[in-house]
């Protein structure tokens, strides 16, 4: 049969991954409450470079390379991607059971001076509470609005069809090499995932590496 397509680019060349995410919600306001949106692309350059620092140190801005925050109609406002990040899956204090507590944090600044708001401050936090409410906590933003007057107060939820329909199919690895393109997308859902699994599923991880040190001391 004929070889399939190869690849282009050299082979040291870093393997990224890039999203988007869309949010709605609100800020409380004096006399009532205004409705507040985002459109975020998000991109990690060199993924194994990223999973490697954050192992070390959890610390790690993830860029938000582009995106628009609105207030009520009020016409989107660009974001600054030099000032604007996330950090994904940083560790938290373990919670009042003892338990794993990971957050999602988020920053965006206007890329020029804006009337309405200064900087965004917001965090998800992934914890396992009553019931399985794995998708409200990675869907769910508290948020601060910096402002010149004060700070505002609000939350912002991603729709369910706005993930299945438009954050899922917009994953994609940064390359055209079909091998690093299946490699990025497993080894992002590896670390995702992975820490979701030490938030909800203490014991599942527990038993995976009960059995990867079986696994080491038989081939030992």
């Amino acid at each position: 049969c004929a070889p399939g397509p190869r690849s282009v680019e050299p082979a040291h060349r870093p393997s990224g991954i890039r999203f988007s995410e869309t949010m709605v919600g609100s800020i409380e306001v004096r006399g009532g409450i205004r409705e507040i949106e985002t459109h975020l692309s998000v991109k990690i350059d060199d993924l194994a470079v990223f999973i490697a620092r954050h192992a070390r140190n959890p610390d790690v801005r993830v860029p938000i390379i582009a995106g628009t925050l609105e207030i009520e109609r009020s016409g989107p406002i660009q974001v600054d991607p030099k000032k604007s990040y996330m950090r994904i899956m940083t560790p938290a204090p373990l919670d009042e059971r003892g338990r794993e507590v990971r957050t999602l944090e988020y920053v965006l600044v206007p890329i020029s001076p804006n009337p309405m708001w200064e900087r965004l401050e917001g965090e998800k936090i992934v914890r396992d509470d009553a019931g399985f409410d794995a998708w409200q906590d990675t869907t769910t933003l508290d948020l601060t609005l910096f402002t010149a007057s004060g700070e505002l107060k609000g939350l912002m939820r991603q729709p369910a069809t706005e993930f299945f329909g438009g954050q899922l199919p917009s994953f994609e690895a940064d390359t055209d090499d079909p091998a690093r393109q299946v490699w990025a997308m497993l080894t992002f859902g590896k670390f995702f995932f992975g820490h979701m699994v030490d938030v909800y599923f203490p014991g599942l991880a527990q038993m995976g590496d009960l059995g990867a040190n079986l696994m080491r001391r038989s081939h030992g």
